[in-house]
């Protein structure tokens, strides 16, 4: 089974890429410029070779989708546990929300009996993971922009071109930073910029002794941004200028409105129960809507009438929406509409609704003595013993 369609962002979406820590920009937005002083966090991107040459895609990375599935997944779960005053162990919850209890996996063969254990259980089946690295039950794919040049590279279906992103001006090869944008964000000091109120300044007990140590650094910070820039000490404005910069950062974002090709594929083994535990996590996810960092400024919202409208679950005789939108006191909310999606959900619920620590624990906790540490140490205590 496959689900795959187009949503497009909404509000702005930043995912921090781990690369690029040294990255910066000047005042006007501009990488890497001979007067860049301003750090950046920058988004994923990826490389794409078209007809126009190599260009730098923005994309949101599917481990977002990963991890966010599988804490969606035991929520639910520790929610029906509540319920039924059941409780699990903390290796459990580890082993749930990140995959693994440990970073040490148990090596060797897989027994028959745990194989199909494994195989057929509606979370570890699913998931993968556990003490022994078991195989997920489905991949997905990093949410790739719509444009002329993905469309060229092959990441996305031919027949989605028309909906290409439409990006004015320029050749393709700049097209790519387009579907991108960059926020200069400055960090106020109120005490440092003398904005405090009167009654902030009296209830700070050593006010005097912070004032001085506040000038002394914008001093220090002053001289060290001028001896940079190679600024002279007459000119105080620029320096000033220069100086401010410490107090600023960039972060840069994918634009709302882009169009993005979602795609994720359930592996032909995966159980109806799997396959409901999946949607459950895929509907908690697009419902909370906050893809990335800074939600709290209102980023990382897709549009969710986008995802009503044009994610399809493919089956092998059928394709068919998969989800519907429902208005819930002024808020919008997917439900799912596509029959086999409503049989397979209640079945999920129907696990998770007797599940208990006992059903999942042994996927996580090391079989014992297995360890080469563990045998290691036996032995020793054996031959000391027969000494």
């Amino acid at each position: 089974m496959i689900i795959e369609g187009v949503v497009r962002t909404k509000g702005k979406i930043h995912v921090t890429s781990a690369l690029d820590e040294a990255t910066k920009i000047n005042s006007a937005g501009q990488i890497n410029s001979p007067d860049a002083r301003i750090p950046l966090s920058r988004i994923y991107r990826t490389p794409a070779f078209t007809s126009n040459g190599r260009i730098e895609i923005p994309f949101i990375p599917a481990n977002s989708w990963v991890g966010a599935l599988r804490r969606a997944v035991t929520s639910a779960m520790a929610e029906s546990l509540i319920a039924r005053n059941e409780q699990i162990t903390r290796t459990t919850y580890r082993g749930l929300s990140c995959g693994a209890a440990d970073a040490k996996p148990e090596v060797g063969s897989l027994l028959v009996d745990e194989f199909e254990s494994y195989l057929k259980h509606p979370f570890i089946g699913l998931f993968g993971g556990g003490k022994r690295l078991y195989e997920s039950g489905y991949k997905i794919f990093d949410m790739i922009p719509i444009m002329q040049a993905t469309v060229d590279a092959g990441m996305v279906p031919a027949d989605y071109a028309d909906q290409v992103v439409l990006l004015s001006g320029g050749d393709n090869v700049k097209m790519a930073s387009r579907v991108s944008a960059i926020d200069i964000i400055h960090r106020r000091d109120d005490l440092l910029e003398g904005r405090a109120s009167e009654e902030i300044v009296a209830s700070i007990s050593d006010y005097d002794e912070l004032k001085s140590d506040m000038y002394q650094e914008v001093a220090r910070k002053t001289q060290a941004a001028a001896l940079r820039a190679g600024v002279k000490k007459a000119d105080d404005e620029k320096t000033e200028s220069r100086a401010s910069m410490s107090q600023q950062s960039g972060r840069e974002y994918i634009s709302p409105g882009v169009p993005m090709y979602f795609k994720t594929v359930l592996k032909k083994r995966v159980t109806d129960e799997q396959f409901g535990v999946f949607l459950l996590g895929l509907m908690e996810v697009l419902n909370t809507n906050e893809f990335g960092g800074a939600s709290h400024l209102g980023f990382g919202e897709l549009n969710l009438a986008d995802a009503a409208n044009n994610l399809t679950l493919h089956e092998s005789d059928r394709s068919a929406p998969l989800f519907e939108l429902e208005m819930r006191h002024g808020k919008e909310y997917l439900v799912y509409c596509h029959p086999k999606a409503i049989a397979c959900v209640k079945m999920a619920k129907d696990w998770m609704a007797g599940v208990v620590n006992s059903d999942l624990e042994n996927f996580y906790v090391a079989s014992t003595p297995t360890q080469p540490k563990a045998r290691k140490k036996a032995a020793q205590e054996e031959s000391a013993q027969g000494e």
